[in-house]
């Protein structure tokens, strides 16, 4: 769940190149004259979900981040939400089965994410337990990152070692008011995280890797649905700033999917959108 899709890649950059690309190579086919019509007249609204999504999943994988560190702390303070003066006045309290993280009115982290508002966590069981058991439910008070409004829901259960890996099923149901009163956007998952390196130093987040399956939906700002299904498994570097490996096909309702690969394990800024056929090799930013 830690760095789970930050990457907030620039998607118009996707637009534009893979534009250029079939203008450059377009020949006298009709074929070809079909996919530059409907790239320009088409395309805008899969850019928009795609835009949204990547908003959801990074605003989502950054709660699932909070409630890791939270779960794993043995001194009710974030090991990992430190000021930019390394101190720490996160206000968290344990009792009775439930964490409550308050980020008050707001709390800019040593990252640069302004966080504000309340989390609470109802749990049962053990986080790190290797047998399946733990089960823990999240919801939210006047909370936002960044200015962007969070309500609904999400959960984690875990499954204990499954093939000797920790493997948590997360979910989510969120509806979320975007900064500068730029829209809502609705957004909903379903995902498998395996744990598949570092998970025997817990509190150091630099050695750990994850490998992500499932998949999600939403509505763009726009009112218009997609979904997204993880078509081979997503790997998470926590020390990579980007998806290292793995693809994503992205479908708005009626519209050609969009397909986006991370590469084959390399700490890099590199991603391949395929659409219609066509491959074009992008730079991602965040």
């Amino acid at each position: 769940m830690k760095n789970l899709i930050k990457t907030r890649f620039g998607i118009s950059i996707i637009v534009l190149s893979i534009i250029a690309f079939i203008s450059c190579t377009k020949t006298e086919d009709e074929n070809i004259d079909d996919i530059n019509i409907d790239l320009n007249t088409n395309y805008t609204e899969e850019v928009q979900a795609a835009e949204d999504n990547a908003t959801a999943e990074n605003l989502s994988n950054e709660v699932f981040n909070i409630i890791d560190d939270a779960s794993k702390s043995s001194n009710n303070s974030l090991n990992n939400y430190k000021k930019l003066d390394g101190t720490d006045s996160i206000k968290i309290t344990k009792e009775d089965h439930l964490i409550s993280i308050d980020f008050g009115n707001g709390y800019l982290t040593k990252k640069g994410r302004l966080i504000a508002g309340k989390i609470s966590a109802s749990y049962n069981g053990k986080y790190l337990d290797s047998l399946a058991g733990y089960n823990c439910y999240i919801t939210f008070e006047n909370f936002s990152i960044d200015n962007n409004s969070i309500k609904g829901f999400k959960s984690i259960n875990g499954k204990g070692l499954i093939n000797g890996n920790l493997t948590y099923e997360l979910s989510a149901v969120d509806t979320i008011t975007l900064a500068n009163n730029e829209g809502t956007i609705t957004w909903n998952t379903e995902r498998v995280r395996t744990w598949t390196k570092g998970a025997n130093t817990p509190i150091n987040w630099l050695d750990d890797e994850y490998s992500i399956t499932g998949s999600s939906s939403g509505i763009s700002k726009d009112n218009k649905a997609y979904n997204v299904d993880v078509v081979t498994p997503l790997i998470i570097k926590t020390e990579c700033k980007y998806i290292t490996q793995g693809s994503l096909k992205l479908t708005v309702s009626g519209k050609k999917p969009i397909t986006i690969d991370y590469g084959s394990g390399d700490c890099d800024d590199k991603a391949t959108v395929t659409v219609l056929g066509q491959e074009v090799e992008i730079t991602m930013g965040y």
